[in-house]
């Protein structure tokens, strides 16, 4: 019988394919150091340190990032750096929730003439992934407000088309606590002191998933390293967060 891999393993790439990667992205964005390219992803500097030396997971929320900042596909990164196939929406994934209709005004805004606006016009203003879509449409130039309001309208339906707002399974796939050694955004190891019903402290070791739901909610369940042992308490963990994104739908920003 195969001997098990190690909970390590699962979850981290080799030290030497992350460096190379980092470096690349390095390269690719025009930047200077390991500092830089942390600011451009959004994390900490000593995240990128643990990174490239193998302390830590090469988890979803950087390898979107990358994606989002250099243009390689997630499933490249992935493959690229050995990690284990996660539940993450892209456009590979033909699982992305339709759009719903819009609100006939949704990123759409009206300025008349006055001492700092010296044209009646309409405005659009969107912003995805943090580039910001503006452009103004005179009533001068089009005809009129109604003209100008429709080329404003279309403007507004292409960028949505082309630049789809995140959808809420990508966010909540992104990891924010510093404390998540496990590299995969809703699933942590959970080691605390507890009482139990004699009121006496007890130690708490699993594995523990958890997830935002649409109302609000935090869903959670936990698993007994000393019930199941630290692998399978961990890949119980793993199923748990990947049953709980099925009921994340739909996208982060409001459409209405």
């Amino acid at each position: 019988m195969k001997a098990q891999r190690p909970i390590v393993d699962q979850v981290q790439s080799k030290a030497a394919d992350c460096n190379q990667l980092l470096n690349e992205a390095i390269t690719k964005l025009g930047l200077k150091n390991d500092a830089a390219l942390a600011a451009r992803l959004c994390v900490a500097p000593p995240i990128i340190c643990k990174l490239r030396k193998g302390d830590l997971a090469f988890g979803p929320s950087l390898i979107l990032r990358l994606h989002e900042e250099i243009g390689m596909s997630i499933r490249y990164i992935k493959h690229y750096l050995r990690l284990p196939s996660l539940p993450l929406l892209t456009k590979d994934n033909n699982d992305t929730p339709s759009l719903p209709a819009l609100d006939e005004f949704y990123g759409i805004g009206r300025q008349e003439v006055s001492r700092n606006v010296k044209y009646a016009q309409w405005r659009v203003t969107l912003q995805r992934q943090g580039e910001a879509f503006r452009k103004s449409f005179r009533d001068d130039v089009y005809g009129d407000k109604d003209k100008s309001l429709e080329a404003a309208k279309a403007y507004r339906d292409q960028i949505v088309k082309n630049h789809l707002p995140m959808v809420k399974r990508d966010w909540v796939q992104i990891v924010r606590a510093s404390t998540n050694a496990s590299g995969i955004p809703g699933v942590i190891r959970v080691d605390r002191e507890i009482r139990n019903n004699n009121d006496k402290p007890v130690r708490r070791l699993a594995w523990m998933a958890y997830c935002r739901t649409e109302s609000g909610k935090n869903k959670q369940r936990l698993f007994s390293i000393r019930k199941y042992g630290e692998q399978r308490a961990f890949e119980l963990a793993l199923e748990a967060r990947k049953a709980f994104l099925e009921d994340v739908k739909g996208y982060v920003l409001p459409l209405k």
